[in-house]
């Protein structure tokens, strides 16, 4: 199975926002495998990240909620915060 691919099963089964070293843990994957692949459903829009400012998250990511999970016209990733 392709990492991305584990990695959203991982984020699913879980049904809550989880940081890359718990993905790794509870997947198996090796943590610069999850890392890359969180990079690169970041850039497809398929995760989101919540922010790290003020209030900002704990530092998981989720799948986009509805309706909101591809970049628009200026590019880059959706992100919550």
């Amino acid at each position: 199975m392709e990492a991305k691919q584990k990695v959203l099963d991982t984020m699913k089964q879980a049904g809550q926002p989880l940081n890359a070293g718990k993905i790794a843990e509870l997947s198996g994957l090796d943590r610069k495998e999850v890392d890359k692949a969180m990079k690169a459903l970041k850039e497809e829009g398929a995760i989101v990240s919540p922010g790290r400012g003020p209030g900002g998250g704990a530092g998981g990511a989720a799948p986009p909620p509805p309706g909101r999970g591809r970049p628009g016209p200026r590019g880059g990733g959706v992100c919550e915060g």
